[in-house]
């Protein structure tokens, strides 16, 4: 699943509705607190997933390396209902919230 990451969330297309959300394609969320959105689609499964909080910084914005150690520290322990983290797991906020709005690798580019 490629999926092209910008430096700066705000430079991502926005997205009004559903609808307008292409499958594996990242926009600007339509929700008043949420600053990405997209669809996943994998096999049979889809999900629209919004991430990232429009009140909280983010690596893209502070590049702090202190702040993207303690990110990554304390979302690499959230675990689903299941019990499975959900940093592995593409149906979830924080897999694409550490993927898109705190990688280093993927904002240099």
């Amino acid at each position: 699943m490629a999926i092209k990451i910008l430096r700066n969330w705000h430079e991502y297309p926005k997205a009004s509705k559903p609808s307008d959300v292409k499958p594996n394609t990242i926009y600007k969320s339509w929700l008043e607190d949420k600053k990405l959105v997209v669809r996943v689609v994998k096999g049979n499964k889809e999900k629209l997933i919004h991430f990232g909080h429009k009140d909280y910084s983010n690596y893209g914005v502070h590049t702090s390396k202190e702040r993207l150690k303690n990110y990554l520290s304390r979302s690499g322990g959230i675990r689903n209902k299941s019990g499975r983290l959900t940093k592995d797991d593409p149906f979830s906020a924080n897999y694409w919230a550490r993927r898109v709005l705190w990688n280093p690798r993927a904002l240099s580019k």
